[in-house]
């Protein structure tokens, strides 16, 4: 009898060995959130939406994109004036009393000259946003915008962050968004003279309005190519003229537009 016990555990014992053999379970431990963390990686595949171009932009390239927007559609184009620069501060501000604050950022915009896309009437230019951020980041821009005087869509877009690798990007604004730096029009009003670090400038102010109720308040003067803007007052920030250059060349090695 003993022994018909001893062979009925061993065959016991043999079957339970086959099973894990066959199906290998590896048990988590008593601090192991590794069954949790895989339900809830299922569970954010399953519902949540893929983030959209513009949700997946850093900070860093949300500004960048934002300021050099502002600067190109908020300006005057002087389109005589090729190989033309001018770089601006980022601070804050007040209409009454000026900037305030530290620079947060410089960006300058480089127009490179009218130039053929397809066929088509368009600008080239080259800009750069660079934070003053712990290491300096900054991002690159080589742009051809449709039309001349009036600039529209990008006909190319590239950006690099860091000098790293040139991408394509969209140069608009989020889909179902007004774009204000295009579509708002400015009313011309006093002339004055604006007193600057960069110099003394025979100024009109033009007033209009920008996304979220910001007042804006474009300086502009001729002589400042090739956007005509010695201030750009938006909202609690400003940009403000810091220099200017001529002679300039395409910062960025790209394929050249069709025609220059």
């Amino acid at each position: 009898m003993l022994v018909v016990r001893i062979f009925s555990l061993l065959f016991l014992m043999l079957s339970c060995s086959a099973t894990f053999a066959q199906y290998p379970v590896s048990l988590p431990t008593a601090n192991d959130d590794s069954l949790e963390t895989d339900s809830a990686a299922v569970d954010s595949a399953v519902t949540a939406p893929e983030p959209s171009e513009f949700e997946q932009l850093s900070e860093l390239k949300t500004n960048a994109l934002t300021w050099v927007r502002r600067l190109i559609y908020r300006g005057f184009l002087d389109d005589q004036l090729t190989g033309t620069s001018a770089t601006y501060a980022l601070s804050e501000w007040r209409e009454v009393s000026g900037p305030a604050g530290p620079v947060q950022a410089y960006v300058t915009v480089v127009y490179l000259g009218s130039v053929s896309w397809l066929g088509k009437p368009s600008s080239w230019f080259q800009a750069t946003y660079k934070s003053l951020d712990v290491d300096r980041p900054s991002v690159d821009f080589d742009l051809v915008l449709s039309g001349r005087e009036t600039l529209g869509d990008a006909y190319r877009a590239l950006w690099r962050v860091n000098k790293e690798e040139l991408k394509s990007f969209n140069f608009g604004v989020k889909p179902g968004t007004f774009d204000y730096d295009r579509e708002d029009k400015p009313t011309a009003g006093k002339e004055s003279v604006l007193k600057l670090y960069s110099g003394d400038f025979n100024i009109t102010e033009y007033r209009g309005s920008g996304a979220d109720g910001d007042k804006v308040i474009a300086y502009r003067a001729n002589e400042v190519p090739p956007l005509s803007l010695v201030r750009l007052g938006y909202g609690n920030m400003c940009l403000n003229l810091r220099d200017r250059a001529s002679d300039v060349e395409p910062r960025l090695e790209v394929p050249l537009p069709t025609s220059r």
